[in-house]
């Protein structure tokens, strides 16, 4: 699929609306994963504003998975379409909010194809012979981590987990300008 006839493309990942324990949760350092937020609502509030404050009714927004409470999808703007993660176990809920659900979504553009999933996959057993072979993962699940090689940040993944995004939707459009920046080291 080519994107200029699509250029009203967000992304995020890992909402988690209403998961309690959420900002809870500790990273590998011993500190928040979510820092500042006094309470569950506090965090659902400013992810919706963040959201809202990018996303215009008629834009598509392509959800990386654990989107949490799907109530909360009705005071979020787009036409939300939901990648599924591991937190998405309510299939009956998710039919209404979300446009489409589904497991993966690939693009292609200026050469360069790449895959919206939940979880990072792994290049060499999910490329398939005879088919431009994805050269990104645009994913979501590992909250605050960074997929690594060695001691470094493996450029070929990009976690759009709310955590790494100050919990605001990417535009597709700087996805793959970042993709492209890589591409030229």
């Amino acid at each position: 699929m080519s994107l200029p006839s699509l250029p009203d493309i967000w992304l995020i990942a890992d909402t988690h609306f209403d998961h309690k324990n959420i900002i809870k949760f500790v990273g590998l350092d011993g500190n928040p994963i979510r820092p500042g937020f006094s309470s569950i609502e506090e965090m659902n509030e400013h992810i919706i504003q963040k959201w809202n404050s990018v996303v215009m009714p008629e834009h598509k927004v392509y959800h990386l998975g654990d989107f949490g409470q799907t109530e909360f999808a009705k005071r979020l703007n787009g036409k939300k379409r939901l990648i599924l993660g591991n937190h998405d176990t309510n299939f009956k809920g998710l039919i209404g909010p979300f446009q489409k659900v589904m497991a993966a979504r690939t693009f292609k553009e200026d050469g360069i194809r790449f895959i919206l999933t939940h979880y990072p996959i792994n290049f060499e057993a999910d490329n398939v012979p005879g088919k431009m072979p994805i050269s990104f993962n645009v994913h979501g699940h590992i909250h605050e981590k960074l997929v690594m090689n060695g001691n470094q940040p493996d450029k070929r993944y990009i976690n759009l987990s709310v955590e790494q995004i100050n919990y605001t939707p990417v535009h597709i459009q700087d996805v793959i300008k970042e993709m492209k920046k890589r591409l030229s080291y």
